[in-house]
């Protein structure tokens, strides 16, 4: 079981061998859909830390979706528009029906161009002429199809569309999504959903459909949004919204690397508390973090959701290390519950916007903090002639930031010789196996 042997490790200044450097790349290269030389000159692999990696994978990711994908994002763009200007509705279908995160239509920046379908009774009221975005295969998406509605899908690696027949062979059970929808936007995830190798781990650990899926759903929002209003036909224009966004998403993704040092002392902080058999809880007032820990692919088992109530009723306590974010930094609510969950724990991390001024702010709250770089309350486009605002980077920005933390406490947990267990993903053979032995692992060592 990997998750209980011992290393020095090997990230941040071991060289890896010619031969696994070599196989490494041409993993990565095949997985991200880009040329093997562009990938071994961005990838920097003899430096890099787990959280590094992540970022610049993500950067990776939706560059690929930016430049092969441009048609398909316009095209079902186009799909959703129509369905909104012959006044049907637009449905959003996601694998967590009951946790949208910051995907629910009241979180900022987010134009209403989809609404959540959270259950069956929901899915039986659509009628043809509706149209439905697909993020996971199931029961939903087969009701929609059959009461007639269209179906534009968005690849995971809970479907098998983006992947090779050999890569094919690790997953079990998972269908094409291509097979039951009209157009397909192919996101190029790696097949075991985490962005991360490193050698203690037979699979990539820490997920990338989340944010990702976060990502290109709020790129196609804006980008149906423009196309509907107003009566200008721009059919066969290119998803100029969507792809802008994509970018500047990428360009604050970039600028996470100036907070090494942060994400160095924050890592430290929780990942003690940690080693120390405490748990690293994480909390979100959107339930955000919640559902991107739900997807289980490559995350580490000493992390797990906690909500308002457990932080005050005994559930929090000093062994343990906590995770905060906000696309706010001074709600009312929110800094009164940080300042309570500061009377329990002194490894506190915040993950949210720094903003100029005066006034209590979160971050000045806890030891630790990590600024997502999305500083605006609404978005970063201007929509309907300049009067409103749509498209926030935040949430994208706090789900990155996120998987980066939890990459540099294990890198911590690793350099201080003990190996974090982490589950596989549920779509890939042999999971139920490895994940019974990695929790059993982490039951008895206490973490």
């Amino acid at each position: 079981m990997s998750c209980s042997r011992t290393s020095n490790f090997p990230v941040s200044g071991k060289a890896l061998s010619p031969l696994s450097r070599r196989e490494m790349l041409h993993r990565l290269a095949r997985y991200s859909a880009l040329p093997l030389t562009a990938m071994a000159s961005s990838c920097s692999l003899r430096t890099s830390t787990p959280g590094a990696e992540y970022s610049r994978r993500v950067c990776a990711l939706l560059d690929t979706i930016r430049s092969e994908e441009s048609a398909a994002l316009r095209d079902t763009a186009n799909l959703f528009a129509g369905t909104i200007i012959a006044r049907n509705l637009c449905f959003l279908a996601t694998s967590n029906l009951q946790r949208p995160g910051y995907l629910n239509e009241d979180t900022p920046g987010l134009p209403r161009a989809f609404v959540f379908l959270r259950s069956r009774e929901m899915a039986e009221t659509i009628r043809p002429g509706d149209a439905v975005l697909v993020t996971a295969p199931g029961e939903l998406a087969g009701i929609a199809r059959v009461r007639g509605a269209k179906l534009a899908g968005l690849t995971s690696p809970a479907v098998s569309d983006d992947y090779s027949p050999e890569e094919r062979l690790k997953q079990t059970g998972v269908p094409a999504l291509g097979e039951t929808t009209d157009l397909v936007v192919r996101t190029r995830i790696p097949v075991w959903d985490g962005l991360v190798d490193i050698p203690e781990y037979p699979f990539g650990i820490l997920p990338g459909s989340g944010v990702v899926e976060l990502a290109v759903v709020t790129a196609l929002a804006g980008e149906v949004y423009r196309r509907s209003e107003g009566s200008v036909r721009r059919e066969g224009a290119r998803a100029r919204d969507a792809l802008e966004f994509l970018g500047t998403v990428m360009d604050r993704v970039k600028t996470l690397d100036g907070q090494r040092e942060d994400l160095a002392k924050a890592a430290e902080l929780v990942g003690k508390k940690v080693l120390n058999r405490g748990t690293l809880w994480v909390y979100d007032r959107r339930g955000a973090l919640a559902r991107e820990l739900a997807r289980s692919s490559g995350v580490p088992l000493f992390a797990r959701p906690i909500n308002k109530e457990q932080i005050t009723d005994g559930t929090l306590r000093a062994i343990d290390g906590l995770v905060f974010a906000s696309l706010e930094t001074n709600l009312p609510e929110d800094l009164h519950l940080i300042r309570m969950a500061r009377g329990v724990t002194n490894a506190i991390v915040t993950i949210s916007p720094r903003v100029e001024g005066g006034g209590y702010r979160i971050y000045n709250e806890a030891p630790a903090g990590l600024d997502n770089r999305s500083p605006e309350k609404e978005g970063v486009r201007k929509f309907d002639n300049d009067a409103r605002t749509f498209l926030h980077t935040g949430g994208i920005l706090n789900c990155t930031l996120f998987w980066m933390l939890l990459g540099e406490t294990i890198g911590h947990c690793i350099t201080a010789g003990q190996v974090p267990c982490c589950l596989m993903g549920p779509h890939l053979a042999g999971s139920v196996e490895y994940n019974a032995q990695a929790r059993e692992t982490a039951q008895k060592r206490g973490w």
